[in-house]
């Protein structure tokens, strides 16, 4: 009996152990067989995605996704409602519509204030532009536009230009006839210079007519009346400040004149018109003596310009 007992528990021990032994082996084979679906999904996965780079079709899945979030953040309000300008004066409306490239309703997140700037900033009237979003659905443009300082005219065409000769308008220039006239080549590059000089001369704006390079090295400048002022090539700023000061004390502007020759250095020489030659009058230069003299063969001495006029200092 004790025999067929042990003889049991033996045989059951022996059972329990066999089972033991096929358990490890099945978990074995198990986690082995998952490794191997594990690494052929992912072999699948790595040339799946590389056959969709190289077809471009990750890219397009990328910006298929993009386009979702962007269109579920417009549902959700952050959507283009309300655009502001503000420093627009000249402008084209028009132009800064295509140039913005924006349409209401649109997701305000895909619009970059950055490249509609880099855009709307080669305009010729832009100087400056700043665009930011105002969430959740404002765009704001503010425009610093350059200020149209002198009409430009050269080869029979006329141009609207600022300080620094840069174009500005060019076919429709109607609003711009109260400009100062630069006429020449050269005359926008060196539009600075001159347009300085008649603001430092306000009391010379009435009688300005318009200003011409010459030679591509100075200006001369053509008054209303038709009297040619003919400036230095060094120094142009002194020298017409000096003819200035001559005719607030003598009226020298209120003549007619032929020209005005500024360009010999502490001389202004006179040349008048043929008629007023006729009655008398001639060509004088002042000088920093007291007399005056003539530069034409008359050797009569002006009636306009009396001796205490060549003791001004020019």
């Amino acid at each position: 009996m004790a025999g067929r007992k042990k003889t049991a528990r033996k045989t059951a021990e022996n059972s329990t152990a066999r089972k033991k032994s096929t358990k490890m082996r099945n978990s074995s084979a198990h986690l082995l067989r998952k490794s191997v679906i594990l690494t052929t999904v992912a072999v699948f996965a790595l040339w799946l995605l590389s056959g969709l780079a190289s077809a471009g079709l990750a890219s397009q899945i990328k910006t298929q996704i993009s386009e979702a979030i962007l269109q579920a953040s417009a549902t959700a309000g952050f959507a283009v409602g309300e655009v502001t300008l503000t420093g627009r004066h000249h402008t084209d409306a028009e132009e800064l519509r295509r140039l913005l490239n924006l349409e209401a309703g649109a997701p305000v997140f895909a619009f970059s204030p950055e490249k509609a700037a880099a855009r709307i900033a080669k305009i010729a009237w832009v100087e400056d532009v700043s665009i930011r979003r105002s969430l959740p659905d404002k765009i704001e443009i503010i425009l610093t536009e350059r200020i149209p300082a002198a009409v430009w005219q050269h080869a029979g065409r006329q141009s609207v230009i600022d300080r620094n000769g840069i174009v500005l308008a060019e076919d429709d220039i109607s609003d711009f006839h109260g400009l100062p006239l630069l006429i020449g080549r050269d005359a926008a590059e060196h539009a600075r210079e001159i347009l300085t000089m008649l603001h430092a001369e306000p009391a010379l704006h009435p009688y300005f007519g318009s200003a011409a390079r010459i030679g591509g090295r100075r200006w001369d400048m053509i008054l209303s009346g038709g009297t040619r002022v003919k400036l230095p090539e060094n120094d142009p700023e002194h020298a017409l400040a000096q003819m200035m000061k001559l005719h607030n004390q003598e009226g020298i502007l209120d003549i007619d004149w032929i020209h005005i020759d500024l360009r010999t250095e502490g001389r202004v020489i006179f040349k008048p018109e043929r008629h007023a030659a006729a009655n008398g009058t001639q060509t004088a230069s002042t000088s920093t003596s007291t007399s005056t003299s003539t530069s034409t063969s008359t050797s009569i001495s002006t009636p306009a310009l009396p001796p205490s006029a060549s003791a001004n200092g020019i």
